[in-house]
């Protein structure tokens, strides 16, 4: 039987107002940035369809048009959303040295050796998408 995960309610709102801070240089309007933390809220709450009809019920929307348009049309800085996602959580990570990995594909990945051919660099590991 699987637990649940525990989360500490007042830890986890702590960490999302500092998230909120992190994102704020995104948006330039105040409504576009609390769509986007209402957008966040959702993603993050368990068991819930990332899309924006589910988002926006699980948010309390009555409607995902707000939602939408964040995602479609709204004016973002692009650079500094890389930013805010890349550094928040090797803040949290606590690893001077690591090293964090984003995959944007979504496809499930399994590493496979690669023998080394005569005359080539040494063997390294290699992702795969199948």
């Amino acid at each position: 039987m699987a637990s649940a995960a525990r989360v500490d309610p007042g830890l986890m709102e702590k960490v999302f107002a500092e998230l909120a801070v992190s994102l704020a240089p995104v948006f330039h309007r105040r409504d576009l940035r609390q769509n986007a933390l209402l957008y966040l809220r959702g993603l993050l709450m368990p068991q819930v369809e990332g899309n924006c009809r589910s988002l926006a019920e699980t948010v309390g929307l009555a409607r995902p048009c707000r939602l939408h348009h964040l995602v479609e049309r709204a004016v973002r800085d692009e650079d500094a959303a890389g930013d805010a996602v890349r550094f928040f959580p090797a803040r949290h990570l606590g690893a001077d040295a690591g090293v964090l990995i984003f995959d944007e594909t979504g496809q499930a990945k399994k590493a496979r050796w690669r023998r080394p051919q005569a005359g080539s660099v040494p063997a390294r590991w290699a992702g795969s998408g199948t």
